[in-house]
C-alpha cells in the first residue's frame, strides 16, 4: 500500500500505523488477541471435555477399600469387572499367575 505525501490522499491510504488500527477496528472489531486467546482456550476446553466424555462413556473407577482402580465399564452389575493395569506392571502380573 504506498502512502501518498501530497494533499491527495485517498481513504484506503493510511498515515500512520495508529490511524490504520483505528479505522481497521471500526470495520472489524471482533478478532483481537484478547478473543483470539478465548476462541484457543475454548477449543482446548472443548477437546478436553471430548476427552472426558469419552474416558466416562467406555471407562469407569470401583472403589476397593482406599483404592479406585480403572476397569472397564459394565452393561450389568452381573458383568466381570476388567481392571485397566498398566504396562510396566505386565510382567509381573503374569509372573504371579505362573
Amino acid at each position: 500500500m504506498a502512502l501518498d505525501t501530497g494533499q491527495n490522499q485517498t481513504e484506503t491510504e493510511f498515515v500512520c500505523e495508529e490511524q490504520f488500527n483505528e479505522r481497521h477496528d471500526q470495520e472489524n472489531p471482533l478478532w483481537t488477541r484478547e478473543r483470539i486467546e478465548e476462541a484457543i482456550t475454548a477449543i482446548e476446553l472443548f477437546k478436553l471435555a471430548n476427552k472426558q466424555y469419552y474416558y466416562g462413556k467406555k471407562y469407569d473407577l470401583m472403589e476397593v477399600g482406599t483404592k479406585k482402580p480403572l476397569i472397564l465399564k459394565r452393561k450389568s452389575d452381573s458383568d466381570p469387572a476388567v481392571k485397566i493395569v498398566p504396562t510396566e506392571e505386565f510382567y509381573h502380573i503374569l509372573r504371579k499367575l505362573q
